[in-house]
């Protein structure tokens, strides 16, 4: 059993869509510091409140785009408003599956229409590591875990995430 705050694959929570956020205040900003401590701690690349149980669209980052320039920002209600026409297939791992790493196709840019903590609207668009991390996180908002987007090979080899995270995480 582990006493990280963040919760495994298989918890229904990470399986729904995530509420938009309603209230840009100190509460709000209080979650986004969390997260980052957490993130900190775990070394991790990113992470959504639904991760922490928390299920609102609210997500923090800190990851480089195509020409290495570092991102650590929060996103609240955050949205995949275009695409580009490409798509590259890259490792990805989550949080909520510590160790398992799969084959996972993604755009190879995005924009991202979000929020700030102040409920400033903003765009960003990224490439590189920046694009593949804000679609991941973009779909845990939206319930969509990381392995549904899997390549056919892990999902014709009969590799079932939810089934290594009860084995692994929860023993």
């Amino acid at each position: 059993m582990t006493d990280s705050p963040i919760l495994a694959l298989d918890h229904p929570l990470l399986a729904a869509p995530s509420e938009p956020v309603e209230a840009f205040d100190g509460r709000l900003a209080d979650l986004s510091d969390e997260m980052f401590e957490i993130l900190d701690a775990v070394q991790g690349a990113a992470l959504t409140a639904v991760q922490i149980g928390e299920p609102v669209r609210l997500v923090t980052i800190d990851m480089p785009d195509a020409s290495g320039e570092r991102h650590r920002l929060t996103l609240v209600n955050p949205r995949i408003s275009a695409q580009s026409d490409t798509m590259r297939t890259g490792r990805e791992g989550s949080l909520s599956l510590p160790g398992t790493i799969i084959d996972v196709p993604r755009y190879t840019r995005v924009e991202v229409t979000y929020q700030t903590l102040d409920g400033v609207k903003s765009t960003l668009t990224a490439d590189g590591p920046l694009a593949t991390g804000l679609q991941h996180a973009v779909d845990h908002t939206d319930g969509i875990l990381f392995h549904q987007r899997a390549e056919l090979r892990h999902l014709a080899s009969g590799f079932d995430p939810i089934a290594f995270a009860r084995r692994t995480i929860h023993h």
